[in-house]
């Protein structure tokens, strides 16, 4: 075996330590992972066995009996678990994520979500829907789609319009609980299956002004949370909650490299005269090329959240520029993890697209995950891209 040399830039004892325990979680994953994408549904028996691993508490704070880990740890936990399941390692980083944000919040805030349920679980999910000023608060109504973690949750994170009357009005982030409105099974898809990224339903929903915060000082920075000591509420969210999303995918990548080198030794190449494919010079230059590109998509992501981890360290707030290049980087190393696995397919072959064959599912996976919004490629250069051309027009509305 080649020797394993990390790409990551920070490790602990305990970072380890849940990165340990999410590789051993990995057969389980794999077990379930047919079911999971039939089904469109996470079984309780393996988000359980997560919960007891501590891996849904990793952006919750110690103070409410989380891990509080930085980002470095998230990705890592999350690569792991994408080796085993791509919707569930999914739905793990998006609730930790959902955990981060959320406890950029006021304490008080913070109080009803975990006070009284430290297992309490949020996802989340971002819409333009206009949200009407009241006495107290804000009153919401509207559809919040593609929120991935929901079917686990207890509470939500969403965004909305302050039609607060002005030219230009910022966008709100409240956080309420899903009790107060409907999931509705909407997430009907090809590839993602498992993660149930159904829709909520909000009908009048009065939030009280603790529960909302504005989403261009959260994602710049600037969070209402108390607890100055906590360092990892206190840097960019817009870049954390960006790189979060990318954990999985390198699983998922990593999860096709292994599976086409494993299945190479017995599987030929129809019309030629290889009985093997690992005999043949084309396969191993498509083997190192792909594995070649997942480490180099690998060695983009771990970079960008070292930056990220060492101003939060440092109480360093990133400006536009580093906002917009980290992006960038995040997006081209998504790139770099969706054209690898199409030559991974390309040199397994025909076979790939056997119901039986776990590659068509992950293949059907990163290209769905890889396509997020948030993700897209060409969104991220053109922000990049108009920073480098002296350009003072902003395209996106959470950067």
């Amino acid at each position: 075996n080649m020797t394993e040399i990390h790409t990551d830039f920070r490790t602990s004892e305990r970072s380890d330590e849940l990165v340990a325990r999410a590789v051993s979680l990995q057969p389980l994953l794999k077990e379930h992972a047919e079911d999971v994408d039939k089904s469109r549904s996470i079984s309780s028996e393996v988000i359980e066995k997560i919960a007891e691993a501590g891996l849904l508490t990793l952006g919750v704070p110690k103070r409410y009996g989380g891990q509080e880990e930085p980002l470095q740890t998230q990705l890592r936990v999350s690569a792991s678990l994408g080796k085993g399941c791509s919707s569930t390692a999914w739905v793990v980083q998006n609730i930790n994520a959902a955990s981060v944000l959320v406890s950029t919040f006021s304490k008080q805030a913070q109080d009803e979500v975990w006070g009284v349920n430290q297992s309490a679980r949020v996802a989340g999910a971002q819409s333009m829907d206009p949200g009407v000023r009241v006495e107290g608060g804000w009153e919401l109504s509207g559809r919040w789609g593609w929120m991935s973690g929901v079917e686990q949750a207890d509470w939500a994170f969403i965004t909305f319009l302050k039609a607060d009357g002005s030219d230009s009005p910022d966008l709100g982030i409240a956080i309420v609980p899903l009790s107060s409105g409907k999931v509705k099974d909407t997430w009907k898809v090809v590839g993602m299956r498992g993660t149930a990224s159904n829709t909520l339903e909000l009908d009048k929903v009065f939030v009280p002004d603790h529960r909302v915060v504005s989403a261009s000082d959260t994602f710049a920075g600037k969070t209402a949370t108390e607890h100055q000591d906590e360092t990892l509420y206190h840097v960019s969210m817009s870049i954390q909650l960006f790189l979060i999303l990318t954990g999985s995918i390198i699983g998922m990548a990593e999860a096709a490299l292994d599976h086409v080198i494993e299945g190479s030794a017995k599987k030929g190449i129809a019309y030629t005269v290889f009985q093997s494919q690992r005999e043949s010079t084309g396969f191993q230059l498509q083997i190192a090329e792909a594995a070649l590109m997942i480490k180099s998509a690998r060695l983009h992501i771990f970079r960008a959240a070292a930056e990220v981890d060492n101003a939060a360290e440092q109480g360093v707030q990133m400006d536009y520029p580093t906002r917009a290049r980290l992006r960038a980087e995040g997006a081209y190393a998504v790139k770099l993890l969706r054209d690898a696995v199409d030559i991974l397919v390309d040199s397994h072959g025909a076979a790939t697209f056997a119901e039986r064959n776990p590659l068509q599912r992950i293949w059907r996976d990163i290209n769905t995950a890889a396509r997020h919004g948030q993700l897209v490629s060409q969104m991220n250069y053109e922000i990049f891209g108009k920073f480098l051309l002296e350009s003072e027009e902003s395209i996106h509305t959470l950067l």
